[in-house]
């Protein structure tokens, strides 16, 4: 048979050999040592095939955005930087799809295992517009609310200077509501406001120098200067109307530094977040509520020069090179290359259509500007947002009226789409490669991801370990078992915490040695406490190893390890990955564990 995962497939083939082996060996992260013996089961060997496989998920949709149905692998073209590329794998999520008229399969390729979608509702309190957010997540609260499509996991997580993970992944979104009641009931701070303000004393110098010459001139008729002609206004600067004694650019700069470190900041904690869903294994879409601006300060150079046009001249103000120095859209393409190569599709809101007005002199000449309404980066903002959903196959939607249908719309989509799924022509070279996929259907419009890189073996078990101790997911085909043992307190503070690892020998591959059979395994292990901080990933190898003599005489037996770990006392998750590194089978599970107390931990 042919087994496939996220990244690869490996060839089987079931012997019927049993064995046992005596393990004696210890894992420590770096507090304790403890020893555990434990008798080994019967095994099944994997001949493996380590075979790299690229999943692209296609949304495919007519011109007013419904899902276009009926299509096979025959109407895609797939091409991998330019070169087109063989689809070996073909699956339709349309249930209309999977059983067509006149029976028989949608396609003769093997269909990629149907995986569950995980969709994160996150919330950056950074940099948001408290009046948006508070509409936007009343909307959201309202789709949370509905079915989602089946195979569909949940969470929420926040970010307001620390990533807050409020409600883990589940298909019950009960937990979460709350936690999105609780985080709509924030109060947050609008950083745009202090924009907005100093925009409107660039404003009110311009109108109230010119209201000022205008009530001058009406006294004083006469031309300036000349034989027995007035001079001019000492407090003004022609041709500008600026006060003297006021320098605008460096308060921008100042808010356009400000901002840059927010976003900065912003970038940092979602690149955090893409890293911890890495080890979440399938389908991973976010819906992302946030302000980020690409260009921050751009705006407001560029109100500058339109306010302040002689004065911008005379000094070289070029609000496109001003606002280069705080551009962060080099950085955002790292982050989105590295989404692309989690299978991650960004969905975002924007701001764009909810009534906010971008306002800059050009669109007050003419007008009353005491009139006017209100200033936004909205443009910064929109190319950020519309940079994570078209590179990652995801939508960019507007914060309006609409918003509810447009999220209805983000529901049918989850469960709506096509898999592709071919041989990278060149894997494991640690290189980004660009993705196209053409669909030959007239008026079709296609969305997917733009690009993947493969992720080095060791970073990707560090990123699943985290996943399962940060977001409670844990994919565990290996079927290991943790389970926390007596727990005793140490002299220095804290408590003594075994935990018992558990490996069915039936399920690892041996390779033969000489007078034995061998196996190895890679574990990896990282403790998280209740205010959500990590402990660092500590990661070992081990051997394990079976006397031929002894292969017949076990029968359904395990491996076992114990990890000794000295925590504070209070609630704790402990998450654990193991790597059959001849079969290159991976697996992790957590258990939460309330230090201090005799209650024994609850796996996960």
């Amino acid at each position: 048979m042919i087994y496939c995962n996220d990244s690869r497939c490996a060839v089987s083939r079931r012997q019927a050999v049993a064995f046992v082996a005596l393990v004696s060996t210890v894992l420590t992260i770096g507090w304790v040592t403890a020893e555990d013996q434990v008798d080994q089961p019967s095994t099944a060997f994997f001949m493996p095939v380590d075979v790299p496989l690229v999943n692209v998920e296609v949304v495919v949709t007519d011109k007013e955005g419904r899902p276009i149905p009926g299509l096979t692998e025959a109407d895609f073209e797939v091409l991998e930087d330019g070169e087109q590329v063989e689809v070996s794998h073909f699956f339709a999520s349309l249930p209309s799809l999977e059983q067509p008229e006149g029976g028989g399969a949608v396609s003769t390729v093997p269909a990629v295992p149907h995986q569950e979608l995980y969709l994160a509702l996150y919330i950056d309190d950074l940099d948001t517009d408290a009046r948006r957010r508070t509409a936007v997540l009343a909307h959201l609260r309202e789709f949370l609310e509905q079915p989602l499509p089946p195979n569909v996991k949940t969470m929420l997580v926040q970010f307001d200077g620390e990533l807050h993970v409020a409600s883990d992944f589940s298909d019950n979104n009960s937990r979460l509501l709350v936690a999105l009641d609780e985080i709509r009931n924030m109060s947050v701070i609008s950083p745009a406001r202090e924009e907005q303000a100093l925009f409107r004393q660039m404003q009110s110098a311009t109108t109230d120098q010119r209201d000022q010459i205008r009530e001058w001139l009406d006294t004083k008729p006469q031309p300036f200067g000349g034989e027995g002609g007035n001079p001019r206004p000492p407090q003004f600067n022609e041709p500008d109307n600026q006060p003297l004694d006021h320098d605008f650019l460096p308060e921008i700069h100042a808010l356009a530094r400000n901002k840059y470190t927010r976003s900065r900041a912003s970038l940092d904690a979602l690149e955090q977040f893409v890293g911890y869903l890495h080890g979440v294994p399938g389908r991973k879409a976010v819906l992302w509520v946030g302000g980020l601006d690409t260009r921050p300060g751009e705006d407001l150079f560029l109100a500058y020069q339109e306010l302040f046009p002689g004065t911008a001249r005379r000094e070289g103000v070029n609000p496109m090179m001003e606002a280069t120095q705080y551009d962060i859209t080099l950085e955002l393409e790292k982050l989105l290359h590295f989404a692309n190569s989690q299978r991650i599709s960004f969905y975002t809101v924007s701001s764009l259509g909810a009534g906010v007005e971008r306002i800059s002199s050009t669109e007050t000449r003419g007008r009353d500007a005491s009139r006017v309404s209100g200033f936004t980066d909205i443009w910064g903002e929109e190319d950020a947002l519309d940079m994570m959903s078209e590179s990652t196959g995801g939508r960019t939607l507007a914060d309006n009226r609409n918003l509810d249908r447009q999220l209805n719309q983000v529901s049918t989509e989850l469960g709506t789409y096509y898999s592709l799924g071919y041989t990278p022509p060149s894997p494991g070279d640690g290189k980004y490669h660009k993705i196209t996929v053409n669909v030959r259907r007239d008026g079709a419009k296609i969305r997917h991801r733009q690009g993947y890189r493969h992720t080095a073996e060791r970073d990707r078990m560090i990123d699943r370990t985290l996943a399962a101790a940060t977001l409670g997911v844990a994919d565990n085909p290996l079927g290991i078992a943790l389970e926390t043992q007596s727990q005793e307190p140490r002299s220095e503070g804290g408590f003594l915490v075994p935990v018992m690892i558990r490996i069915p020998i039936g399920d690892l591959v041996l390779m033969p040695e000489a007078d034995h059979h061998a196996a190895q395994i890679s574990v990896f292990s990282v403790v998280r406490d209740e205010e959500g901080r990590l402990s660092d990933v500590h990661d070992r190898v081990y051997p394990i190893e079976i006397a031929n003599d002894r292969l017949l005489s076990a029968v359904a037996q395990q491996a076992g390890f114990v990890l000794g770990m000295v925590l504070r006392k209070g609630p704790h998750r402990i998450a654990i990955s193991i790597r059959d590194n001849n079969s290159m089978l991976e697996s992790t599970a957590y258990v939460d564990v309330v230090v201090g107390t005799d209650r024994e931990g609850q796996a996960g």
